[in-house]
């Protein structure tokens, strides 16, 4: 990471045509007629599992439900869906019961939306169908919009979606008043059909009888951009303290005990006692702030949130936007930094959470890592597209190796995984090719080696005993000779190889299957530029 800002530094003194032309000779500098990538199968790393790649939605997209979409993540890979999002608060502001939200900052205008498709009962079924999902609870308001987010709430949000309709254990009432029934309450309105005549109450019956067992639920969305940290850093609802009268005054927040890392982290304690009640095997999520890796602001969260609740936490998350500009006034992404991003950052901040669960956790308890919004910037002017889907799949690949437990792409309609047309874009093909080298799951990733950084590479050895070596070439200009070396199996000589690049995102189209000779334990590759190549070798007869 630090070469990367030395870079950024030494451009940003220079005119924008310059700089381009200093990119690319980084890059020619640094490509090589031949790439080394040497593959040891023998040394396995981690499995691909199947809440570990995903996509983040948001409650506002109505098109989260539309019949095509769990189709088509599945052939992207992605079973996960998380949901009601954070963008605008809406995760602390949403109330699934309801299918509404308090207002945010309680300002007169509600200027948030809530349509009728993000409702649970469309919901429970397009989560069915695509596999499972990462549920945020709403940590910053209950649902008078007269204080914080409640236990409560939460729990009976466990209820619905995992409980028994037969299920008499009683959830109670909240600090408020309002009673939460039973766990059989709640499920039984899962599980029945909605009513010719609606009660209120149809938006929560789902016609699913079975319960959906979801694994993961984050406590809130981005808790510490709460205004502890001042009025910059305000965006997320949480009325554990009241808001000013004026937006103006927001920095009247900064510091406010009720606003803390520590509060936060005690009232985790008191979500998990809650939700784990009604269903012990679900795992309870914090969100931390990802910002002390870049910045001098917040560097107290994650401390002080693990020293107070770390006993009760399965993971934490984070939200990952490698933020790379260059040009004038830094208004235009810098594609060959965001694409090194996955190899400088990701080590980093993992490396980070484990020495800080060491630390401040109990001995021998280091909770797992989601990653629950990741994407490269679009707030600025992209220069290829294409450059998002070469990101996917390192940075996917890189996570699951890394032994993350899921990993959401931001967002679902962002316009570079799909548009608001429904049709895939680069992002959504970049995290198919690595579905095609890591097929299912339990397929395990290897540990694999590029002796430079111009071509990220990672490979697979499958449940059927063939192997999957994915080959990304960063260069936007040059092909590169990928010399791999394969030691620890056999496999034969033929197989298939798929590439996409610059020309399927002409086209708009999917990856370019051919038949690939020559394989072995020992090969050549040339990768062209900019472009996205498997292998795949079946096992030796």
């Amino acid at each position: 990471m630090g070469s990367t800002r030395s870079l950024k530094n030494a451009l940003s003194q220079v005119p924008a045509a310059t700089a381009a032309g200093i990119l690319l000779m980084v890059y020619a500098a640094s490509a090589q007629t031949v790439v080394n990538v040497q593959i040891a199968v023998e040394k396995t790393i981690n499995p691909m599992t199947a809440p570990a790649m995903g996509v983040y939605t948001n409650v506002y997209d109505t098109a989260t439900i539309n019949p095509k979409v769990p189709a088509y993540m599945h052939v992207a890979g992605m079973y996960t869906i998380e949901f009601p999002g954070g963008y605008g608060s809406y995760a602390d502001l949403y109330h699934w019961s309801t299918g509404g939200g308090t207002k945010y900052m309680n300002l007169a205008k509600q200027d948030h939306s809530y349509p009728s498709e993000s409702n649970m009962a469309h919901m429970v079924p397009d989560i069915d169908k695509t596999g499972t999902a990462l549920l945020v609870v709403n940590y910053g308001s209950n649902t008078a919009g007269t204080g914080g987010g409640e236990p409560a709430e939460a729990a009976a949000w466990v209820a619905y979606m995992n409980g028994d309709p037969d299920n008499p254990k009683v959830i109670g009432k909240d600090s408020t008043g309002q009673d939460w029934k039973t766990v059989g309450y709640w499920a039984g309105l899962r599980a029945q059909a909605p009513l010719a005549q609606d009660d209120g109450l149809n938006g929560l019956r789902a016609n699913h009888p079975k319960p959906l067992a979801i694994k993961l639920w984050q406590i809130g969305s981005e808790v510490y951009n709460n205004g502890y940290y001042g009025g910059d850093h305000k965006s997320e609802e949480d009325l554990h303290t009241p808001y000013p009268a004026s937006e103006n005054d927001n920095e009247k927040r900064r510091k406010n005990p009720n606003l803390s890392p520590g509060f936060y982290g005690q009232r985790l304690n008191d979500y998990a006692k809650a939700m784990k009640d009604v269903d012990p095997n679900v795992w309870i999520g914090a969100t931390l702030n990802l910002a002390p890796i870049d910045s001098n602001w917040g560097q107290d969260w994650n401390p002080e949130v693990l020293k107070a609740a770390c006993a009760n936490l399965n993971f934490v998350s984070y939200v990952w936007h490698p933020d790379f500009r260059g040009g004038p006034n830094y208004q235009t992404r810098d594609d060959a930094a965001t694409l090194k991003a996955p190899e400088e950052q990701i080590n980093q901040f993992l490396s980070e959470t484990l020495y800080a669960e060491r630390k401040f956790c109990p001995a021998g308890h280091e909770p797992r890592v989601a990653v629950t919004q990741m994407a490269p910037i679009h707030w600025a002017k992209v220069p290829n597209p294409l450059a998002d889907g070469l990101f996917a799949a390192d940075a996917f690949a890189s996570l699951i190796e890394a032994g993350t437990v899921n990993t959401d792409w931001s967002e679902l309609h962002d316009g570079y995984f799909f548009n608001g047309d429904g049709v895939p874009g680069p992002a959504f093909y970049g995290t198919q090719m690595l579905h095609i080298v890591a097929h299912d799951p339990g397929d395990m990733f290897v540990s694999t080696i590029s002796n430079n950084p111009i071509v990220a590479a990672h490979a697979a050895h499958r449940r059927d005993g063939s192997l999957g070596i994915l080959l990304i070439n960063k260069d936007p200009a040059n092909p590169v000779d990928v010399k791999v070396s394969v030691a620890g199996g056999s496999f034969a000589g033929q197989g298939f190889r798929f590439d996409y690049g610059p020309a399927n995102l002409k086209a708009a189209s999917g990856s370019t299957k051919s038949a690939f000779a020559g394989g072995g334990s020992s090969f050549t590759v040339t990768v062209p530029a900019y472009t996205i190549s498997d292998i795949i070798l079946q096992k030796a007869p």
